[in-house]
């Protein structure tokens, strides 16, 4: 998904860590379990969006790529009480489940590359714009994971950031839990040291416009999940938060698997871009 939060990096230092990872009381972090949880956490992506310039309106006030529709998906939620204050999405590519992607010409050069010449029915969503750069990735045997799709209602930047460390710690266990040798995510450049610092995440592609967010420039960036991750957790102080956050795997079991009749008739049947 090509669009995630608008933090600047100068945000994270492992000084700063420890302040900005505390959790805010109150706040708790779940899994959506239906597709009214769903609505309402990409409404408020919606929302975020389109006040800060990225996307057109739409009639069915949501926003979500349609590769985001599918049981490889699982929609993290931070509420107080029964509001949904900050949300993020994590997506298996299909090659993590049997399926490699690579067999079935996800990103395939020939049709999916970043200049228009189609895009991907499956797949992850940066393949609309970064197909060539994910085709090499599973060509090479990785098996990728995909975040985005963040928004908080809250201004505080500090508030904000206690939402993404515990929303990564979630993401990094679903990485897991599909056997993910790599995580990837789409950013503006002036957000990607956020991630570069804190997670140790690494440019993998040139800065692309993506034309789903009126054609803001995003770089892709990769976060691989099989090296030393010992080496890697004492230099990047939000990664070994997030490895050592207490998320257990059961929680993704129970999630909700868009199911056809569960959405149809549904915002979430109408793809909206």
């Amino acid at each position: 998904m090509s669009d995630t939060p608008a933090i600047r990096g100068e945000a994270v230092s492992a000084g700063a860590l420890p302040m900005h990872a505390r959790p805010t009381p109150g706040l708790r972090f779940e899994v959506a379990r239906t597709a009214e949880d769903v609505i309402e956490a990409w409404r408020l992506v919606y929302r975020s969006h389109l006040v800060s310039g990225y996307i057109h309106p739409n009639p069915a006030n949501v926003h979500f790529p349609p590769q985001a529709v599918g049981p490889n998906t699982a929609v993290i939620l931070g509420r107080i009480d029964a509001l949904i204050v900050s949300t993020m999405t994590v997506i298996a590519d299909s090659a993590c489940h049997g399926h490699p992607a690579r067999a079935e010409g996800i990103g395939a050069t020939s049709e999916h590359s970043r200049d228009g010449r189609g895009t991907p029915a499956r797949g992850l969503p940066l393949d609309r714009v970064f197909g060539i750069e994910l085709a090499k990735l599973r060509a090479s045997g990785a098996r990728l994971v995909e975040f985005g799709l963040f928004a908080d209602r809250r201004k505080h930047v500090e508030r904000t950031l206690d939402a993404v460390f515990q929303h990564m710690a979630y993401v990094l266990r679903f990485a897991e839990m599909h056997g993910a040798t790599d995580v990837v995510v789409g950013l503006h450049p002036d957000h990607a040291h956020f991630f570069t610092r804190g997670y140790g995440f690494e440019l993998q592609g040139p800065t692309t416009p993506d034309p789903s967010l009126k054609h803001h420039p995003i770089m892709l960036l990769r976060r691989p999940l099989t090296a030393d991750l010992a080496v890697a957790r004492r230099q990047f102080p939000a990664l070994d938060y997030a490895l050592t956050g207490d998320v257990p795997t059961d929680v993704f079991f129970h999630r909700f698997a868009f199911e056809r009749g569960h959405i149809a008739g549904t915002e979430l049947d109408q793809r909206v871009l």
